[in-house]
C-alpha cells in the first residue's frame, strides 16, 4: 500500500500548516518509508511499530 502525503511549510495570518505528517502502519511489524525531499535528495528509513513516531531529518537515514 502506498501512502502519500506533502508538507506544506508555508503561513498565512495568524496561521500555520505545520509539519507532522501521519501515516497508519496497521498491524504490520516494520514498513520502509520512502522520502524524497525539496533539494531532490531521497532516502529510506526503517519505521518500527514500537515507536509511536519518527523524525525525519533530510542527510539522516536510519536504515539498518
Amino acid at each position: 500500500k502506498i501512502q502519500v502525503a506533502f508538507v506544506l511549510a508555508g503561513r498565512g495570518y495568524q496561521s500555520h500548516y505545520g509539519t507532522k505528517l501521519h501515516f497508519g502502519f496497521g498491524s504490520q511489524n516494520s514498513q520502509k518509508i520512502h522520502v524524497r525531499w525539496d533539494s531532490g535528495k531521497t532516502a529510506v528509513y526503517e519505521a518500527k511499530s514500537d515507536v509511536n513516531y519518527h523524525v525525519l531529518i533530510e542527510g539522516t537515514s536510519n536504515r539498518n
